[in-house]
């Protein structure tokens, strides 16, 4: 879990569930999935055909002024961050939907180049953030769960 406001995390059999308690005024957070082997993953060979997949429901998007997600992967701290793919405004409130993101999409900058130093050092393959918030924004009450966390590589 990232750092700036309390996060409850209840855990299921194939799920879990993050809760955001006593989240401050302008506070951040959500939830990285972070291999405990410690190193990185080339995702080069992936890159035309693998998909980051999973399903997510959210119960409560509490006070979030756009209720939105973004998803990203994450590399080491001197290279940086895949691009940000948001999530549409309001998804998966109240029903289980699919999120299948193309990992062409998340290395791709607009220009249409790929960042390939990122691309092959990945150390964190999934970022799920609420989108940010600032100063009078809150995350309190965002309640949302997921399942089925995987790579498709192809």
């Amino acid at each position: 879990m990232t750092d700036g406001s309390n996060i409850q995390v209840d855990w299921g059999h194939d799920s879990f569930t993050l809760t955001h308690t006593d989240a401050g005024d302008g506070a951040n957070g959500g939830v990285i999935l972070n291999p405990n082997d410690g190193k990185a993953r080339d995702m080069a060979l992936f890159v035309e055909s693998g998909v980051l997949e999973f399903m997510m429901y959210v119960e409560s998007y509490g006070s979030h002024p756009t209720k939105r997600f973004q998803v990203q992967m994450e590399s080491t701290e001197n290279i940086g961050n895949s691009q940000p793919y948001f999530l549409p405004a309001g998804f998966a409130e109240n029903e289980w939907l699919q999120v299948r993101i193309p990992l062409k999409t998340l290395f791709t900058h607009p220009d249409g180049s790929v960042d390939i130093n990122v691309l092959s050092n990945i150390t964190k393959p999934l970022s799920l953030l609420p989108e940010w918030v600032e100063a009078g924004d809150t995350l309190q009450g965002m309640k949302y769960t997921l399942s089925g966390v995987k790579l498709v590589l192809n």
